[in-house]
């Protein structure tokens, strides 16, 4: 039996910037339902295990927008 796996790399941007990597991973935990539950983040690249339906895509982060008072998007690219 042989298996096919493919890993797929994206870089993630925030704006505006944003400096802790612990606020970054949970921007993209609010998310789940785009990622689903099996992907890895170091807080730039983000890898998935399928390939998103855009090249680039844009998601705000609803939660942390309103712990800071900002409107935070997240900007994914391959």
């Amino acid at each position: 039996m042989r298996y096919e796996h493919a890993l797929y790399q994206y870089h993630v941007d925030f704006n505006p910037a944003v400096p802790s990597s612990a606020v970054r991973k949970a921007m993209l935990r609010e998310h789940k339902d785009v990622f689903g539950n099996f992907y890895m983040f170091d807080g730039m690249q983000l890898f998935l295990q399928f390939r998103l339906e855009n090249d680039v895509s844009s998601e705000s982060s609803e939660r942390v927008a309103h712990l800071s008072g900002e409107n935070l998007e997240t900007w994914i690219s391959q």
